[in-house]
């Protein structure tokens, strides 16, 4: 009876670091994820600058 307890908490135990490891995976996963949609917006910010000053030459050569 006291091995069967001793399993089942260290089952659990292992249980937890399981959870705790996906956990802590997914929230890194979130992370990046929100950083590489900072970065497109700042890419599509810096594109969208340069397509106003290309527009902005062209109205000023003709």
């Amino acid at each position: 009876n006291i091995q069967v307890e001793v399993n089942s908490i260290a089952e659990n135990e292992e249980l937890t670091r399981n959870i705790d490891a996906a956990e802590n995976c997914s929230k890194k996963r979130q992370k990046r994820r929100t950083k590489v949609t900072r970065d497109e917006v700042s890419i599509i910010k810096r594109l969208r600058s340069l397509e106003d000053s290309l527009v902005d030459n062209e109205v000023a050569s003709t």
